[in-house]
């Protein structure tokens, strides 16, 4: 490495000049060599606190999916009781209706015996009175 120095006064300062080559300058070096392991720091740092988000991350979605599946079969169970209930339901409504026409049924039946009773009794008073009045005639 060449150096060519300027010729004059002894007011030089060191490291000034015109320089052909590469020149290391330790002060500047070790400058840049400080920095560049602040800054290696700095991205091991920020490595850790991402893999950590990471594993954060990975875990918290687990747990949420463990939540979700449970949740999903209490819903799953009760879909399966609402099922259960409105079959239930139905089939009493059906037994209900079935009911309703058995009784309606049975009050026809009723109502129809008792018109038949109604008109035996007017019969059987009209019988007698004709019967009565036959054997008053008789007696006569």
């Amino acid at each position: 490495m060449l150096r060519q120095r300027n010729v004059g006064g002894g007011n030089e300062v060191m490291g000034e000049g015109i320089f052909i080559g590469d020149v290391e300058e330790p002060v500047r070096s070790s400058k840049l060599t400080n920095s560049g392991q602040s800054e290696g720091g700095c991205w091991k740092y920020m490595s850790l606190l991402m893999i950590v988000a990471t594993v954060l991350s990975l875990c918290l979605n687990a747990y949420q999916f463990k939540l979700i599946d449970g949740y999903l079969r209490d819903i799953q169970e009760l879909n399966d009781t609402h099922n259960n209930k409105h079959s239930e339901w139905e089939a009493d409504r059906h037994s209900v209706e079935e009911c309703r026409a058995e009784m309606q049924k049975m009050e026809s039946h009723m109502n129809n015996r008792e018109t038949e009773k109604n008109k035996l009794e007017l019969e059987v008073t009209k019988l007698t009175k004709l019967n009565g009045d036959q054997g008053q005639d008789e007696l006569e």
